[in-house]
């Protein structure tokens, strides 16, 4: 399945956020753009898209905000979202339309659901009086694995880049019930859980079972994760230069020449 990376700036000013269009597009969104191979890091690939845009800034990594996924037929996007604490200018490339909005306005709500879910998520976090969440303590036992499931399956589509009943489908007939711990604990539970994004997961995990050592099949999967969770090779490098340091070279070799291989697969995959 197909998968473009988009990186996608949240620019606030006096309680509005900016979007922009072409003009034959009737559709509002962030001030983004694709990361490309030109671009060694996702905060460079963002600080250009930016300045492209007529918006000063240099973006660091902890402008990041989170990563979210936007799925379709052919596919899922992975949006990097970022929050630019200190920046200039305004928007003025070409013939790109640029007009700033009020959270309440119904355009911002057309934004893609989980894009809007995030931009909705960053508004309330500037803004905590405006916060209605129900967490997921104060609901009943059912409701919690019923939420758990849907946030597993959410994370498997996101994970392995395809159709979550399918690939649930696929962990059934592997594992049996071991699959519905993995569906609702391990991704539902903890993969889901706030305090990491996914992309940082990806990486962790890749770090573990790299260091874990003869998990090829683990490796693998979890390389192609972080991948589809919008980390660069040059952050999977690293992760594997960590591994060297505490793990051991031998280790680190491993997942390097699996690097190596599943991003030459990912490479052929998105040229098809």
């Amino acid at each position: 399945m197909a998968q473009k990376i988009v990186l996608a700036a949240i620019l606030m000013r006096q309680q509005k956020i900016v979007l922009v269009r072409q003009p034959k597009d009737t559709d509002w969104e962030l001030p983004s753009g694709t990361l490309t191979q030109e671009h060694p890091t996702t905060e460079d690939g963002m600080t250009d898209i930016l300045n492209k845009f007529g918006i000063t800034t240099k973006i660091t990594d902890s402008d990041f905000y989170e990563t979210t996924y936007v799925q379709d037929d052919g596919g899922h996007t992975v949006y990097n979202l970022y929050t630019p604490s200190d920046w200039d200018g305004e928007i003025r490339t070409g013939k790109i339309k640029a007009e700033w909005f009020r959270f309440t306005d119904p355009v911002i709500q057309k934004l893609p659901l989980p894009v809007f879910e995030s931009v909705n998520s960053f508004f309330r976090t500037t803004n905590p009086n405006t916060s209605n969440d129900t967490s997921l303590s104060s609901l009943d036992e059912s409701e919690q694995l019923q939420t758990r499931h849907v946030k597993g399956l959410d994370v498997l589509r996101t994970l392995q880049n395809g159709n979550p009943q399918e690939l649930e489908a696929q962990l059934k007939a592997a594992w049996g019930n071991l699959s519905d711990d993995i569906i609702d604990f391990a991704l539902g539970e903890v993969w889901a859980s706030p305090g990491l994004d996914r992309r940082t997961r990806s990486l962790i995990t890749v770090g573990i079972t790299a260091a874990l050592g003869g998990r090829p099949q683990a490796l693998s999967a979890h390389l192609k994760g972080a991948l589809n969770h919008g980390a660069s090779q040059e952050e999977i490098s690293e992760t594997l230069r960590m591994v060297a340091v505490y793990a051991g070279f031998p280790a680190a070799l491993e997942g390097w020449e699996k690097m190596k291989k599943v991003t030459e697969e990912q490479k052929k995959e998105s040229t098809q």
